[in-house]
């Protein structure tokens, strides 16, 4: 019998703070057979258990789901909202102690839960832990600790010693001098507290452009490869990408990488974008797997491969992560479809038109929310095809010795495609490159 495997990507929390507290956890997931091929469009059984202070802690609360994972096997919930077996979601008092979810799946639908998984709640909605604690504060300002020294006003004027019970000048300026002296700054103290803070601010700015990325600031900065082609650089979520398509003809220590005019899954090799050299300066050069790869075979660490120094190929998780984010970016989301991510992905310019809704090729100008710029420079499969109707990129992940995991963008469709059983070595298609993290 084969086992499927689930992979948790990662949960998100988002939940605005409005009048009424939404008592739900947004979740996604992965889910895989043991070929490690998608469960792609399928109905899955999902139990979720809220484990009180460790992996192994009772739970607070069960819900079972039936849910359908969608063409690139991710499966989206609402926990909370879900058919309750024990516990009450609402009633969790999740900033008083440690919790874990528990998720098991049953990938055909039904409630024989095969699969589990069990990690940490890091973080839980802010507006969930806000509603547990609205009760904790009486609202009685003497409750308060440290609560400022105001200084006690007399509450009639003949303490002011004026037989006339009137305020004069003099005892005016008094009372507001004792009153107002404590707050008072000088220039000079001003002036050295700005100086101070400006001092500070430029120390902090510095000593973050080296910790973060370790100095290369993206979006900021662009990286060139061995032959001084420089590209831009875009950082979406927690990946920092190249804008644009490779278009090297050395691997990053010199050797060289030959021109191909036939297809090849042995021999390295480049080509151009519809077989014209006027279209690498906007579409980069397409390359076959082994060109890509440079001699490497995937592994679990990163790739280098064809990219330059300091940067590595994209694992077919790699784009995982990147299609996760964008669907659950309502700036790069189409008709409130999670799926309708292309156009957030794809360059406004380049595409053919399509009539077909939400599709790259229809009001391209609406295109590139997330900034990926993705073109349209087609492959190479023994003719040269697609060029302006389709965008292919490899990854390092192969799926046999003969294919690997790639993704594309079509003009006439709204959707990423992640194809499961991979495209034949001997392409030619566009890479991207990662920064090492």
């Amino acid at each position: 019998m084969k086992k499927t495997s689930l992979i948790i990507v990662w949960i998100l929390c988002a939940l605005a703070c409005w009048a009424q507290v939404p008592d739900r956890i947004s979740y996604q997931a992965v889910i895989r057979n043991a070929n490690n091929t998608l469960v792609a469009s399928a109905p899955v059984g999902i139990r979720v258990s809220i484990l009180q202070g460790s992996v192994s802690g009772s739970p607070v609360y069960v819900e079972n789901q039936t849910a359908t994972t969608n063409v690139n096997g991710v499966v989206a919930l609402e926990i909370g909202g879900g058919n309750v077996q024990s516990g009450d979601f609402s009633a969790i008092n999740w900033g008083t102690s440690t919790y874990f979810i528990k998720i098991e799946a049953d990938p055909t639908g039904g409630n024989n839960y095969t699969l589990s998984s069990t990690q940490q709640l890091l973080s839980v909605p802010y507006a969930l832990c806000a509603k547990k604690s609205a009760g904790d504060f009486s609202g009685n300002y003497y409750d308060l600790t440290n609560r400022p020294n105001i200084p006690t006003v007399p509450s009639i004027v003949s303490a002011f010693d004026n037989d006339a019970h009137y305020l004069t000048s003099s005892t005016l300026y008094a009372l507001m001098d004792s009153i107002l002296q404590p707050y008072i700054f000088t220039i000079d103290s001003l002036i050295t507290l700005v100086n101070y803070q400006t001092t500070l601010i430029n120390s902090l700015e510095y000593n973050m452009d080296i910790i973060i990325n370790n100095g290369f600031r993206c979006g900021i900065y662009r990286v060139a490869d061995y032959d001084g082609n420089e590209y831009a650089t875009v950082q979406i979520g927690n990946q920092c990408w190249m804008k644009e398509n490779l278009r090297t003809r050395h691997y990053s220590n010199g050797v060289p990488i030959p021109f191909g005019t036939t297809t090849d899954n042995v021999m390295p090799y480049c080509y151009y974008p519809n077989n014209s050299s006027q279209n690498v300066l906007n579409y980069g050069l397409l390359y076959n797997w082994p060109a890509v790869m440079n001699g490497a075979s995937s592994a679990t660490t990163s790739v280098q491969g064809i990219c330059p120094n300091g940067w590595h190929l994209p694992k077919e998780a790699d784009w995982v992560e990147l299609f996760l984010y964008a669907g659950y970016d309502n700036d790069c989301i189409c008709d409130g479809n999670f799926n309708y991510i292309a156009k957030s992905l794809a360059s406004a310019t380049g595409w053919v038109n399509s009539s077909v809704s939400c599709a790259v090729g229809n009001q391209p100008s609406s295109n590139n929310a997330t900034g990926f710029s993705a073109l349209p420079a087609g492959l190479f499969n023994g003719q040269y095809t697609t060029f302006s109707s389709a965008a292919y990129f490899w990854s390092d992940t192969p799926v046999s010795s003969t294919h690997a995991y790639q993704c594309n963008l079509k003009s006439s469709s709204p959707e990423v495609d992640v194809d499961a059983t991979g495209f034949n070595k001997n392409n030619a298609l566009s890479v991207r490159c990662l920064l090492n993290q």
